[in-house]
């Protein structure tokens, strides 16, 4: 039995073409679904919508809810720039989770002025927004917001030169998350000339395009999206609502990617230097079973001494941080086809228990289910 399935995805961009990525490795393993794009399908009338099993939206559609009683047949929302609709299922990445990620490396970096560039209307950027800041405060640091009106209006006449002011008043060292690489690469350019990046303001992006990030000067640090694993997950729960499944009650978020670190954001604000080269030495041994006598041997400081000035300087202890650079690892080995014992091996732990027994209470989950949450539909 065939499904025909229509598919309102954008895909110029790099966004939507990640998307359709993960719906095409749903149809090489799915032979039996017919789908017509919108790039050559563009329904105007509920006609158009004749013959359809089901439907993946992303675009805009006014009154998508009403049209989805009218058609009867099953719909999934995979846009983040609207609240979720009732009586349509959604799937979307955790952009809640985005905003925490990028708090949390300029904490770890030892900032406590940070600022958010974001807009007023699209979900995903409150959401990103409220991340950030939650996660910043709750630690500490103060958080500045610039805000743009509306959905557009990255141009560079409507947008430089307020945000050259705004960043011009605020203190240094500075730390700006935008709320999408096109944010972030005009905060870049704002900077210019005079504003050093990454040394008086570090800069971190969302979306991880490398056509954005490695064009920028300096190159962009960037949190990687898994829109390819959003468009998979849509694409098997429409299968399933398509064979007559019971919806899911609440959206399916998939957890984004970790931060690509390059240049704009690869540096530390902490004034003790010899925590800042101990932070340096721990990040450039992840691969290594790196202990704290390697780092107190490092940085020529006893254990205590280390303690005491690490905690001040970051809010942490050396030990915690070790960890955290550990389960980074760990995450980003266990997409790869590693097996667990090896990946706990690379990550530092001689003993797998040990490892799972700590990934654990650092992510809720088990290295396996952490993997299969991953490849989930896979």
């Amino acid at each position: 039995m065939n499904f025909r399935v229509g598919l309102l995805i954008a895909s110029p961009d790099s966004s939507g073409e990640q998307l359709l990525n993960g719906i095409v490795d749903f149809v090489r393993h799915n032979p039996h679904w017919v789908v017509q794009h919108s790039d050559w399908w563009q329904p105007k009338r509920q006609s158009d919508y004749d013959g359809f099993d089901g439907l993946i939206v992303r675009q805009p559609i006014i009154g998508l809810p009403k049209l989805a009683r009218k058609l009867s047949i099953p719909i999934v929302d995979i846009s983040s720039h609207r609240r979720p609709m009732r009586g349509i299922p959604r799937v979307t990445v955790d952009n809640y989770a985005i905003g925490k990620i990028g708090a949390e490396h300029f904490l770890r970096r030892g900032y406590r002025n940070m600022a958010f560039l974001g807009r007023k209307i699209p979900v995903y950027s409150q959401d990103r927004l409220r991340g950030f800041q939650k996660t910043a405060e709750s630690a500490g640091a103060q958080v500045f917001v610039h805000a743009q009106p509306g959905m557009h209006g990255w141009s560079r006449e409507s947008v430089i030169k307020p945000l050259r002011r705004w960043i011009r008043q605020l203190p240094r060292p500075l730390a700006v998350m935008g709320d999408s690489d096109s944010a972030a690469r005009i905060i870049l350019e704002a900077c210019q000339p005079d504003i050093g990046v990454p040394e008086e303001v570090a800069v971190v992006g969302v979306d991880n395009n490398i056509w954005v990030c490695e064009l920028c000067k300096p190159p962009l640090s960037s949190i990687s999206l898994e829109l390819r694993r959003v468009g998979y997950r849509a694409a098997a729960l429409l299968e399933d609502l398509m064979r007559g499944k019971k919806p899911p009650s609440q959206p399916i978020v998939v957890p984004p990617g970790d931060l690509c670190l390059r240049r704009s954001a690869d540096v530390f604000a902490v004034q003790d230097q010899a925590v800042a080269k101990a932070i340096r030495f721990i990040e450039d041994h992840a691969t290594d079973k790196v202990s704290m006598q390697a780092v107190c041997r490092h940085v020529f400081l006893s254990k205590r001494s280390l303690e005491l000035r690490f905690r001040k300087a970051t809010g942490r202890s050396p030990r915690e941080e070790i960890r955290h650079v550990r389960m980074r690892l760990a995450r980003t080995l266990l997409g790869t086809p590693m097996s667990i014992a090896a990946v706990a091996a690379k990550a530092g732990f001689s003993d797998q228990s040990r490892f799972g027994r700590i990934f654990k209470q650092h992510t809720g989950l088990s290295p396996l289910a952490y993997r299969r949450s991953l490849h989930e539909g896979h």
